[in-house]
């Protein structure tokens, strides 16, 4: 099916926003990789739906549409001469409750568009710490990912291993649909000499956990929460199992098939390494964005209240 810039360009918004049908998202999908001016158009759109997200949000007080015909009411009482012109306060009342209601519609809406572009900004925050991650293991021996460190449950990646040489901008590692997002707080962390990792760790608990070990399966994430003697940059190996470290070419591991470069890729694609922390994000009743070993981020549905090992199992399943 050929699809032209056009007819592509009208479906950018809905591809941004996530509200177009599978196939045509995956037509538009096809066409952006393809065509660099629709990828550019389809950056603009983010840009837009970003600055949306930027705005103050001020829901409509209770009460808004009984204040407004009261005060009218009383305006009208005090007026002092004849009106020969103007509109009724039946018309009036009539036009206020309009407005009342064409805010129940549309700030809803709006509400979705800000959430739909605070999660392309997370997305990005995700890949840009996928980035980070291969950045690192091309200096370090046997190609091995960052260090991590347990903080309230989450793994964090210790920052004094990546700052400034890997991670020239902490920010990245704070989700914006997270209400805990601190930027002020952490940039101040990071301000002193030396930086507050405490605080900083602390603060980037509650938005991301980073694994560490490669999970490809139920096994691996049972072995992942219960050892105790867990060691960064070190494989897990119990009862002749073994949770690899992750690192670069981790994934041949698993491939029974090593010429078959299908199997290797769909592997990669498939080993999280990062996600939306679960228990912080109980307010966004849809799911997580998940960084995968190949770079890649996918949005994986979640129900509400999900534990860390019900979202390991979740997130497996959907790869």
């Amino acid at each position: 099916m050929t699809i032209d810039c056009p007819s592509i360009q009208p479906l950018l918004r809905g591809f941004a926003l996530d509200t177009l049908s599978g196939e045509e998202h995956a037509h538009v999908a096809a066409h952006l990789e393809a065509c660099a001016a629709c990828r550019a158009a389809l950056d603009g759109e983010r840009t837009t739906l970003a600055v949306l997200d930027m705005l103050p949000e001020q829901p409509p007080r209770h009460g808004l549409a009984d204040r407004t015909l009261a005060r009218v009411q009383e305006s009208a009482m005090h007026r002092q001469r004849p009106r020969r012109w103007g509109i009724s306060l039946g018309e009036l009342a009539a036009v206020s409750c309009i407005v009342v209601l064409c805010a129940a519609i549309f700030l809803p809406a709006l509400a979705r568009s800000r959430e739909s572009a605070r999660r392309s900004s997370c997305q990005n925050n995700l890949k840009q710490f996928g980035l980070v991650c291969k950045m690192y293991s091309n200096d370090i021996k046997d190609a091995n990912f960052p260090p991590l460190l347990s903080i309230e449950g989450a793994g964090v990646p210790d920052l004094r291993t990546l700052y400034p040489e890997y991670l020239s901008d902490p920010v990245i590692l704070l989700c914006p649909t997270n209400p805990a997002f601190d930027r002020d707080a952490l940039m101040k962390a990071f301000q002193q000499t030396p930086p507050d990792w405490d605080t900083a760790h602390r603060l980037i608990s509650k938005h991301y956990c980073y694994l560490g070990w490669a999970v490809h399966s139920k096994e691996d994430i049972e072995l992942l929460l219960s050892a105790r003697d867990k060691k960064p940059a070190e494989d897990l190996k119990t009862d002749g199992h073994t949770l690899y470290w992750l690192r670069e070419g981790v994934e041949q591991r698993f491939v029974t098939d090593p010429q078959d470069p299908a199997e290797t890729a769909r592997i990669q694609s498939g080993i999280p390494v990062a996600f939306d922390n679960p228990a912080a994000h109980a307010h966004v009743p849809n799911g997580v964005n998940v960084l995968y070993l190949d770079g890649h981020v996918q949005f994986v549905k979640l129900p509400p209240d999900a534990s860390l090992r019900q979202a390991l199992e979740i997130i497996l399943d959907a790869k």
